[in-house]
């Protein structure tokens, strides 16, 4: 009986002994999957400050470029009521051109016979 006693407690001392490398092994796997969901964390968050550094700039570039523009629009809005003034001073002075023309050939008709 002695030697099962001894046998029993040998197989419980190498189970024991089993158990405990399988534990380590484990803890240290777990700790390298800490490890690398660590480092995958670390590279998203200074992705996700990237992108949004990269997203203010985006923006801020867009206003200035919408501003540029804005002012852009408006110059050439001035440019064209200012051409429009100019044409139509242009239309009168046509028109005045057309009315002195029919003066002229009214004038020369009414001379032509003199000659």
């Amino acid at each position: 009986m002695s030697t099962n006693v001894n046998s029993d407690v040998s197989d419980r001392l190498a189970l024991l002994q089993s158990l405990e490398e399988k534990s380590c092994k484990l803890a240290e796997t777990f700790q390298q999957q800490l490890d690398k969901t660590r480092q995958q964390l670390e590279l998203i968050s200074n992705s996700t400050v990237e992108a949004s550094s990269v997203y203010r700039l985006s923006t801020k570039n867009l206003a200035y470029e919408l501003d540029e523009s804005i002012a852009k629009t408006l110059e050439l809005i001035t440019h064209c009521d200012e051409l429009d003034k100019d044409l139509s001073q242009l239309q009168d002075l046509s028109r005045q051109v057309k009315a002195v023309d029919k003066a002229l050939n009214k004038l020369q008709k009414a001379l032509g016979p003199l000659k």
